[in-house]
């Protein structure tokens, strides 16, 4: 199962870098948002006094939104990858689903709370124990983990988001980069 995960992994990077990835048009875009967060890192170091509309401040606001268009702009050119990695992923899942869906593939070494034993439960029928997991739970944790280690590997997307930039639209999240 893990090796399904790997290979629908690799084939989801290869199928992303044909139709995002290796365009001319990604290239300067990632290009345009990498320069932009480098000089508002290098605007964020100066000392700017709050509250005050100072050049130093418009420019560091202008910047921001620039970023965040660009960064939008990135999002929408990787949509209909996205649609096409999506129907892919659900097609090797509904074929793992029929070769061994409502069997135990894995024990996991602790025990979940509830919820998370509902999810690592997923499709198993009268299972009393809670450390058993689901033919879903293994395959879609081996996708989410081999997936991103492999993206981080082939050195795809934009480097790691401006925190500062994240943080302003709303966004709190966990980062694991």
């Amino acid at each position: 199962m893990i090796t399904v995960s790997l290979l629908a992994s690799i084939l989801s990077e290869v199928i992303t870098w044909l139709i995002v990835y290796r365009k001319d048009s990604y290239k300067k875009m990632k290009e345009r948002i990498e320069s932009k967060s480098k000089a508002l890192d290098k605007i964020k170091d100066e000392i700017i006094p709050k509250g005050k509309n100072t050049p130093a401040s418009r420019k560091k606001k202008h910047l921001r939104k620039e970023l965040q268009t660009l960064q939008r702009d990135l999002a929408s050119s990787k949509l209909p990858s996205s649609v096409i990695l999506f129907a892919g992923m659900f097609a090797v899942h509904h074929f793992l689903k029929g070769q061994v869906g409502g069997e135990v593939v894995a024990i996991l070494p602790f025990e979940p709370f509830p919820l998370l034993t509902k999810m690592t439960q997923r499709g198993l029928e009268g299972i009393s124990d809670p450390t058993a997991a689901s033919m879903t739970c293994v395959y879609l944790l081996s996708n989410l983990l081999i997936r991103g280690a492999l993206q981080r590997f082939l050195s795809f997307g934009v480097n790691a988001p401006n925190m500062g930039i994240m943080e302003q639209a709303g966004w709190q999240g966990f980062y694991f980069w």
